[in-house]
């Protein structure tokens, strides 16, 4: 295997939580009464242009007032993480591709870790397989320790003494996290951000599947 440890993002690369966030988004629209257009969460365009990081640019991009964002952010942290409603979905294939991952972790001593500006309740909720992993670090803990996520991927990095490690996420925050954390990228388009044109222009792999994303990793599905 060309990597000796394999970090993964959560939002967008394992998870499908673009939609969950506009569903809110729609949700809440509908119950403060804000007369928005609600955006069709089974159109990609459409939901990827409200897309961002932190939640209050979904919120702003969404086309909230200003003076509302603080109290629509507390309302998101308090509440999405344990509604029902919200719970995404795997990408197709991804739970596989995890457990064979966690296979050959057991087998071969490959770190697989995940680092996620999410938080634990959602990431649990939403992965329902958080065990498979060998390391991981939250949002919280991010923001108790000062990390930041370049941090947080070296953390792993460093502590398996990996020299071959690769970060896989759906933003451009994610590669530029991985070149300050030293290692290799890879970029998945079917997510919040990534497109082809970004792995043309930075020179890193981009994948449209996770089948693809197996393949980058030699691994068979």
């Amino acid at each position: 295997m060309k990597y000796d440890a394999v970090i993964f993002d959560v939002d967008g690369t394992l998870t499908d939580t673009g939609k969950t966030h506009v569903r809110w988004c729609n949700d809440q629209n509908e119950k403060g009464g804000y007369g928005l257009p609600r955006i069709d969460v089974d159109d990609p365009v459409a939901v990827r242009g409200v897309l961002g990081n932190p939640m209050a640019t979904i919120i702003r991009n969404y086309g909230f007032p200003e003076g509302e964002v603080k109290n629509l952010v507390t309302a998101y942290e308090l509440r999405f993480g344990e509604d029902a409603r919200y719970k995404a979905e795997l990408f197709p294939d991804a739970f596989t591709l995890l457990t064979k991952l966690n296979e050959r972790s057991s087998t071969n001593h490959l770190p697989m870790g995940l680092v996620s500006s999410n938080v634990e309740p959602n990431i649990r909720r939403d992965l329902g397989c958080l065990e498979l992993f060998t390391d991981w670090v939250d949002k919280q803990r991010m923001d108790n320790e000062g990390l930041t996520k370049a941090d947080a991927i070296r953390s792993i990095v460093e502590l398996h003494v990996s020299r071959r490690p690769v970060y896989i996420g759906d933003t451009m925050k994610d590669f530029q996290a991985s070149v300050g954390a030293g290692a290799a990228f890879i970029g998945v388009n079917y997510g919040w951000e990534i497109n082809d044109a970004h792995g043309e222009q930075h020179m890193f792999p981009v994948v449209g599947s996770i089948g693809e994303l197996a393949t980058e990793l030699d691994i068979h599905l």
